[in-house]
């Protein structure tokens, strides 16, 4: 068995990468099947919250390459071929298939869960604020836009969402999560603003 292991979250949180991966994966294949969400549905919080949402984090490894090579870590998010054998990128795969298979109880649920991130990293004094939730938060915001731009009561408080959570963080102390908000940013960069001093950040 090849050993490869990665770090997650602000713990020293060992997970083989191969599995995880395939475990991601395999899991994103089930949500597609209709039939199998009775497997999924009384361990499916668990998996998503415990399991899939800290492979989403922005990890040790993240951070080990923010500092040494900040331009190659805005790379790779962009490499096609690093999505083939990225856990993070399986994880998002598998939240925007479950929302759109099965939104109904999920997407809600989950999306007060970002939320909650978000007022959480708010109320915080700057040296307490737990940047690396606010950068998953950041990161499943954007993921999950093209669902966010069609559904009620989300749809109306993109602009707000936008404005509170996401621009002031292109002036964050924290590269990484400057870079995430640009991103998180340019993902509803076709939405129409009531506000035109929403821009004035």
């Amino acid at each position: 068995m090849i050993s490869i292991s990665h770090s997650i979250g602000e713990d020293d949180l060992y997970i083989p990468l191969l599995t995880t991966v395939i475990t991601a994966t395999d899991r994103g294949l089930v949500t597609r099947r209709i039939a199998c969400t009775p497997y999924c549905s009384p361990t499916l919080d668990v998996l998503l919250f415990e399991i899939i949402f800290p492979l989403m984090c922005f990890n040790n490894d993240d951070q080990v390459l923010w500092d040494e090579d900040p331009h190659e870590y805005v790379r790779k998010g962009y490499d096609i071929i690093e999505d083939l054998y990225s856990s993070k990128t399986a994880s998002m795969d598998f939240v925007t298939e479950l929302v759109r298979k099965r939104g109904k109880g999920n997407f809600p649920k989950f999306i007060q869960f970002i939320v909650g991130i978000f007022n959480r990293y708010g109320e915080a004094p700057l040296e307490q604020k737990p940047y690396r939730q606010k950068d998953v938060a950041l990161l499943a915001f954007g993921t999950l836009c093209d669902k966010l731009r069609q559904t009620e009561p989300y749809k109306s408080e993109l602009e707000n969402m936008l404005v509170q959570h996401v621009f002031p963080e292109f002036s964050s102390p924290a590269g990484h999560l400057r870079a995430k908000a640009a991103w998180a940013a340019g993902q509803y960069a076709n939405i129409n603003f009531s506000d035109q001093t929403s821009f004035d950040v």
